[in-house]
């Protein structure tokens, strides 16, 4: 599944998983593979002791094998999110907000940063530049 940046995943827990509590969010914010296209998912289905599993696998895209050499540099800001499947299994302070399962992993996709005063240097994990006059 080749993606466009920011690509997420949003993999929901069944409401019937009584001990799991959280459903999970994979978000890709930037990518670099040099000279490789990418990035490109691949999901992998599985069997872990008789249940049924789903893997989710980051590559390039290749028309056959990829060769890396001494050097290469692969790099990806990987975002991993747990947020709870229920306002029943939700013990924080703040207000949450829950919607459709998927739409707080494309919420966070989504978000951009606006600047009053100072410098945005970078958008994830989020850094400003200030000073004291502003």
């Amino acid at each position: 599944i080749p993606c466009q940046l920011p690509c997420w995943f949003a993999m929901l827990t069944k409401g019937s998983q009584e001990t799991h509590h959280a459903h999970r969010g994979l978000l890709l914010r930037s990518f670099s593979a040099g000279q490789l296209r990418g990035p490109v998912f691949s999901l992998i289905g599985g069997d872990n002791f008789g249940l049924r599993t789903l893997g989710l696998e980051l590559g390039v895209a290749s028309g056959g094998s990829v060769h890396l050499q001494a050097g290469d540099v692969i790099s990806a800001d990987i975002e991993l999110m747990l947020y709870p499947k229920s306002q029943s299994v939700y013990y924080g302070q703040a207000p949450l907000h829950l919607q459709d399962d998927w739409e707080m992993v494309f919420r966070e996709a989504q978000l951009q940063v606006e600047v009053l005063e100072g410098h945005l240097q970078r958008q994830y994990p989020l850094r400003l530049a200030v000073t004291s006059a502003g």
